[in-house]
């Protein structure tokens, strides 16, 4: 997932890369094409380049316009055989991120595989990068199995999480997965849980 931001007054960010397992890529036919691109490079060949325009009106109810002063935009592309994404502007580069030599590497402490929780409950884990990079995380959860998952933090640079467990139903088929990027590269890990609101009051 590649995003960013875009300011009236030309300010440029792009935001950590995350690497998500499934997802339907973005092309070309997806997007109207415009004086903004991601260009996507391997050792400085430009191996795809992903042409958008951008807005700063957004349409609110009834139809009218708002002027804005920024925007956002996302992306899916296949980072694999890459080492370097470029934000341009009719070609000129405004931002960019270059890859590292080593992925993340993370551990979920706690909950564990197999664990049934519930209240309030702290997921914990440990995460190192071997070239020293600024490590962020998202953290999600799935409901179902893994088939889909919720967002409940991105670019998030604590080791621990308070997750609510009040605020979903009881189910045996919750996963937490965890995605830690150092900006480019991404490690992952994830536990099976139940959910069991019954646990607690058996606590008492």
């Amino acid at each position: 997932l590649v995003s960013g931001r875009i300011t009236k007054n030309g300010q440029f960010e792009l935001f950590t890369l995350y690497d998500l397992s499934t997802a339907i890529l973005t092309n070309q036919n997806d997007i109207l094409q415009g004086d903004y691109s991601l260009k996507l490079l391997n050792n400085s060949v430009l191996r795809e380049e992903l042409k958008f325009d951008v807005s700063f009106f957004i349409n609110t109810i009834g139809g009218n316009a708002t002027e804005v002063n920024e925007t956002f935009f996302a992306f899916i592309v296949n980072s694999s055989n890459l080492d370097a994404i470029e934000l341009t502007v009719n070609n000129t580069v405004q931002d960019s991120i270059n890859k590292t030599i080593n992925t993340p590497e993370l551990t979920i402490l706690t909950p564990y595989n197999g664990q049934v929780i519930s209240g309030m409950f702290n997921i914990t884990w440990n995460q190192t990068d071997l070239d020293n990079d600024t490590l962020v995380s998202a953290i999600l959860i799935s409901a179902n199995g893994g088939v889909d998952y919720t967002t409940l933090e991105i670019d998030y640079n604590e080791t621990f999480y308070e997750l609510n467990t009040t605020q979903f139903v009881d189910g045996d088929y919750y996963v937490i997965k965890i995605l830690t990027s150092d900006g480019f590269n991404t490690g992952e890990d994830s536990v099976n849980i139940s959910i069991d609101q019954d646990l607690a009051l058996y606590n008492l």
